[in-house]
């Protein structure tokens, strides 16, 4: 899990800072995605309840990125 982690880091430091709009669409989809199966995990009793909390977290970082890109 450490290398996937550690791999997806990589990426977003190198591709991250270019800005590209297909980039911050679909780092913004896998947010709400994220989102989701926080609150799944929690539903099937996977995960304690504040799990949540960190989905909530992406949830809004992941709306905040969309409504940017609308602005820009």
């Amino acid at each position: 899990m450490g290398v996937l982690v550690l791999d997806l880091g990589v990426y977003y430091v190198i591709v991250g800072p270019k800005a590209s709009d297909l980039f911050l669409k679909v780092a913004s989809y896998n947010r709400f995605m994220a989102a989701g199966f926080f609150v799944l995990f929690v539903l099937l009793g996977l995960a304690k309840p504040q799990l949540i909390l960190f989905g909530v977290v992406d949830l809004l970082g992941g709306i905040w990125t969309m409504m940017a890109l609308r602005k820009g």
